[in-house]
């Protein structure tokens, strides 16, 4: 899917379970559930320092496009 609009979508992951940026974060440093089928690189986690999360959160802001968010002819029909 989309990284557009990003900081708009919350809640995040496939189901909603999480109301903020910094909590998937949290899951993919010390959340992940060790089973058969994880992706190697997952298996110790994904941990971000603060900086990291931050500059993370930074980057995936600029994806916002307010335009888009607010023009009439992009809205639902």
């Amino acid at each position: 899917p989309s990284l557009r609009n990003i900081a708009k979508t919350a809640p995040y992951m496939h189901d909603g379970r999480f109301q903020t940026l910094d909590a998937v974060y949290s899951h993919y440093h010390s959340g992940i559930q060790q089973t058969q089928n994880l992706d190697p690189s997952l298996v110790t986690g994904i941990p971000l320092s603060t900086q990291e999360r931050a500059q993370l959160t930074a980057f995936l802001n600029t994806l916002t496009d307010e335009k888009f968010l607010t023009e009439s002819r992009f809205a639902p029909f």
